[in-house]
């Protein structure tokens, strides 16, 4: 039933020019009537199954007990690895990662294989920045038929895929913590529900994502050209210079620094343009763990992710 008021009947009688017709008295709509509409039944509540109430007490069981596991599980990897290497100014606050300054490490670089001694490299890190660089490899034009050399530039030179890992690892860690005050809300309140679910699940996401690409920044490095190679700043800071045929580069691939140094033909003419290179390495101390830390964590909330998932398509 619908109900007018009389003022309103009459506006619409002037607008029509019907003023002249009698009078209608409207019934006033009866006070019940709002509350008859709050009181509807929610058509899914009727239509719900035995089925269907169980899995939405399964997927609220899987929220309450498993979410704050894996937050707590996951937090504390992150937490080592912001402290192992110093990224105390990239972490989030709610994770009480101190900022210490971070020690300088002197890795010593050598051919993995044993199938080149001509050739070897000190680098000194302090965090992801190179502060100093000491190479020595074979060069019949340099004196004594090897160069030395020792790059201790004044500009910044950033290890760059040991920088973009701990940019990562802050983003993650901030995700991570505002994900835990969620379910810490939730948890108070106990609304393990549907949208709950829906919002961990896109937080875990979102914290997922930012690991993943940690992960890539040190397990493939980025490609350079000769070009660039050549232009870098810190690279042109050797004393004595570098040959002109010789090229350098240093960068990351899994825990390893690994330093390549390029030979390329001067004579543009010349029939042989190949460009060599000779490769050596070194481990990053603790950055195997700190990987397999990343992996396990990685593990954890893939895992619990696919079962939030797999229960959330299943209700209605």
């Amino acid at each position: 039933r619908i109900y007018y008021s009389q003022v309103f009947f009459d506006f619409v009688l002037n607008l029509n020019g019907m003023s002249d017709l009698p009078s209608v008295h409207v019934e006033d709509a009866p006070e019940g009537s709002e509350k008859s509409k709050k009181d509807d039944v929610d058509i899914y509540q009727l239509l719900r199954t035995p089925a269907d109430i169980n899995q939405e007490k399964e997927y609220a069981w899987l929220q309450q007990v498993r979410t704050m596991q894996v937050l707590e599980r996951v937090m504390s990897s992150v937490r080592a690895v912001g402290r192992q290497l110093f990224l105390g100014n990239k972490m989030d606050s709610r994770f009480g990662v101190e900022q210490e300054e971070a020690k300088t490490l002197r890795l010593e670089l050598i051919d993995g294989k044993h199938v080149n001694d001509k050739m070897k490299a000190v680098v000194s890190l302090l965090a992801d920045n190179v502060i100093q660089f000491e190479i020595t490899f074979k060069h019949s034009k340099s004196p004594g038929g090897f160069y030395r050399g020792v790059a201790q530039p004044q500009v910044q030179w950033k290890l760059a895929q040991l920088q973009e890992f701990g940019n990562y690892i802050g983003r993650a860690s901030f995700l991570l913590a505002e994900c835990n005050d969620r379910a810490k809300v939730i948890f108070a309140n106990k609304k393990w529900d549907k949208a709950a679910g829906a919002l961990i699940h896109q937080s875990l996401v979102e914290a997922r994502n930012a690991l993943v690409a940690a992960n890539l920044a040190v397990q493939i490095p980025r490609k350079r050209g000769l070009k660039e190679l050549y232009n870098f700043v810190p690279t042109k800071k050797f004393n004595p210079p570098l040959p002109g045929d010789k090229a350098v580069s240093v960068y990351m691939s899994g825990p390893r620094v690994f330093c390549a140094v390029y030979t390329v033909p001067l004579d543009k003419s010349a029939k042989d343009q190949t460009i060599q290179s000779v490769l050596i390495e070194a481990i990053v101390p603790g950055m195997p763990q700190i990987l397999a830390r990343l992996t396990s964590s990685l593990r954890t909330l893939q895992e619990f992710l696919n079962e939030l998932e797999a229960l959330k398509s299943r209700i209605p």
